[in-house]
C-alpha cells in the first residue's frame, strides 16, 4: 500500500514561483547544465524542494496486521531523510508527515518573498547541512541519553546512500545498541519470571505472556529498522572493507536478536539470515583485516557465541573463538597503539568465552 502525498505541495510550490510544469521541471533536471543555466540559486533551491516534495511518498506503511499495531519504518524522499515510526499508528504517522510538509511549505514562501536566503532551506535536503545537523544532535541525544532520537537522526544520515564516516557509523551503532540492550535485557527476565510462574501454576501466567510479547513486538520493530537500513543503504553504498564488514556483522548481530524470541520457521529464517550475514563479513575480514583488528575480532566473538547459544554447536563456537584468538595473539607484536585497548579486551572476552565453554563440557 503506497500514498504519494508530495505532488500537490510541489505544483503549488513551483506555481507560486511562476516556475511551471512539475513534468517539463523534471526534464530539465536530467541535464544539470540546462537546469543551472535557467535557474538562478534562489529558484533552483525552489525547484529542488519541488522535486523532493513530488517524489514523497509512505511507501509500504503497513500490512494487515499493522494497521493496529504501529508502523515499523517510513521511508520519505532523500530531501526529507527518513522517519522511523515505532509503536505509532497510521493516523499519528500521517499528521507527522503533513507537519513536516507545512513547514517545508512555509520555508519555501517565505524563500519566494525574499524573506530568508537559500542556504538556509539546504536543511531541507541531504546535505552538508543537514547531516553536520543530524550528526550533531545525534551526539546531543547520546549524552541526554534519549537513544530514539539518536537513531531517528542517525537514520537520516544513514539514508542518504553514501559510505559512511567511522564517526557516522559508530553513532549509529551505539543508538541502536542502547535501544535494543534494555529490551532484550527486559525479554529476559520476563521470560524467566514466566517460567518461574509456570512451574508453580501461577493464573498470572497470560497476563506475563502477553507482556513478553508487548515487549517482543518493540524490540522486532527496532531489528527490523535497522536491517531495513543496512539492506538498503548501507551495504550497497559500501566501498571500504571495513565498512563492508561493519555493516554485514550488525545484520548478522540484529537477525541473531530477533532469533533469540522468535519460534518455528520464523526463527529458522532469521537463523539463516543471521549465519550468511556474519559468513559474508568472516570472508571480507580474513582476507583484507589483520588478526588483530578489533573489528575482525568482535565479529569472531559474536560469530562464535551465534554458534554456541543460537545453533548449539559449541564445538564450532570453540574453534572459531580459538583460531581468532591464536591468529591475533601470533601478530600481537604488530598490534597498533590506536586498536590496542578494543583488541585486548575483545581477546579477554574470547579467552573468557572459551575457558567457560570447555569447562561446561568436562
Amino acid at each position: 500500500m503506497k500514498w504519494e502525498l508530495g505532488q500537490d505541495f510541489a505544483k503549488s510550490t513551483l506555481e507560486a514561483f511562476g516556475l511551471g510544469d512539475l513534468d517539463k521541471l523534471q526534464e530539465y533536471k536530467k541535464s544539470v547544465q540546462d537546469f543551472q543555466h535557467i535557474y538562478n540559486p534562489k529558484t533552483e533551491m525552489a525547484c529542488r524542494i519541488a522535486l523532493n516534495a513530488a517524489v514523497m511518498t509512505w511507501k509500504e506503511i503497513v500490512q494487515d496486521t499493522a494497521m493496529e499495531s504501529g508502523t515499523e519504518v517510513v521511508h520519505i524522499g532523500p530531501g526529507f531523510g527518513q522517519i522511523i515510526c515505532m509503536g505509532l499508528g497510521y493516523h499519528q504517522m500521517r499528521n507527522k508527515m503533513l507537519k513536516i510538509m507545512d513547514a517545508a511549505a512555509e520555508k519555501a514562501i517565505m524563500l519566494h518573498q525574499g524573506l530568508i536566503i537559500p542556504n538556509v532551506i539546504h536543511s531541507l535536503e541531504c546535505g552538508s547541512v543537514v547531516t553536520n545537523q543530524a550528526v550533531y544532535l545525534a551526539k546531543l541525544a547520546e549524552q541526554a541519553e534519549r537513544y530514539e532520537d539518536m537513531a531517528e537522526n542517525m537514520v537520516s544520515v544513514a539514508s542518504e546512500d553514501r559510505e559512511l564516516s567511522v564517526e557516522e557509523r559508530n553513532l549509529l551503532s551505539v543508538a541502536y545498541k542502547n535501544m535494543t540492550g534494555p529490551l532484550r535485557a527486559s525479554w529476559r527476565i520476563v521470560t524467566s519470571v514466566e517460567q518461574n510462574e509456570i512451574k508453580a501454576n501461577y493464573a498470572e501466567v497470560n497476563l506475563i505472556k502477553e507482556y513478553r510479547q508487548k515487549i517482543e513486538n518493540e524490540l522486532a520493530m527496532v531489528c527490523k529498522g535497522i536491517l531495513d537500513i543496512i539492506n538498503t543503504h548501507l551495504i550497497p553504498s559500501a566501498t571500504s572493507v571495513e565498512g563492508k564488514v561493519f555493516y554485514y556483522k550488525m545484520s548478522g548481530d540484529y537477525h541473531k536478536y530477533l532469533t533469540e524470541f522468535s519460534t518455528g520457521v520464523r526463527r529458522k529464517d532469521y537463523a539463516q539470515k543471521s549465519l550468511e550475514a556474519y559468513e559474508a563479513a568472516t570472508q571480507v575480514a580474513q582476507v583484507d583485516l589483520p588478526a588483530t583488528h578489533p573489528l575482525r575480532l568482535g565479529l569472531a566473538l559474536n560469530f562464535s557465541v551465534f554458534y554456541y547459544e543460537i545453533l548449539n554447536a559449541p564445538d564450532r563456537a570453540c574453534h572459531l573463538a580459538k583460531k581468532a584468538f591464536d591468529d591475533a595473539i601470533a601478530e600481537l607484536p604488530t598490534l597498533t597503539e590506536e586498536s590496542y585497548k578494543d583488541s585486548t579486551l575483545i581477546l579477554q572476552l574470547l579467552r573468557d568465552n572459551l575457558t567457560l565453554w570447555t569447562s561446561s563440557e568436562e
